[in-house]
């Protein structure tokens, strides 16, 4: 693992890794986040089959969300109740025009305290609100992934403060 101010790098070679990942993250979640300050909005980059949404799964999984967590692909977003406040879980593959982002409500959601965690974040990255945590996934070999979590805000390095302490 490597670290500068407002970078930290994480290699899973397992899923079980990418859970414990998830695990850390989610700690950080529920120690920095305050729906009550205002949302939280997070982008997941990587190529098709990189693990996006197995990450957000078992990140909501460690937030306390139950029931089925679905993938958003054609619905663009499903919104969860964790445990401590609301997430929606968002896919940005779809969406072709600059309407469709502003349809989608991101700063009243952001404004109403919600976590907004984006899978394809860089293809609404021109029109979306900067987002408080970027992170990107490489594939490295069949089920070893290369995480990079990149805080956009003082909000994001609290929480990569968290992925830092191991």
């Amino acid at each position: 693992m490597s670290t500068d101010s407002a970078t930290v790098m994480r290699r899973a070679r397992s899923e079980e890794d990418s859970r414990r990942i998830a695990a850390q993250l989610a700690q950080g979640f529920e120690v920095e986040f305050n729906p009550t300050s205002g949302g939280a909005i997070v982008f997941l980059n990587g190529t098709l089959g990189s693990g996006k949404t197995f990450f957000v799964q078992a990140l909501q999984r460690y937030l306390g969300v139950t029931g089925e967590i679905v993938s958003p692909t054609f619905t663009i977003c499903v919104p969860h109740r964790g445990s401590l406040f609301d997430i929606w879980h968002m896919d940005a593959y779809r969406i072709e025009h600059d309407e469709e982002v502003d349809e989608l409500g991101l700063d009243e959601a952001l404004s109403n305290g919600k976590l907004i965690l984006v899978e394809w974040g860089e293809k609404i990255a021109k029109l979306a609100p900067l987002p408080d945590l970027d992170i990107q996934i490489e594939v490295l070999g069949e089920r070893e992934r290369e995480f990079r979590f990149v805080a956009k805000s003082t909000f994001g390095l609290a929480l990569i403060g968290h992925l830092s302490q191991t």
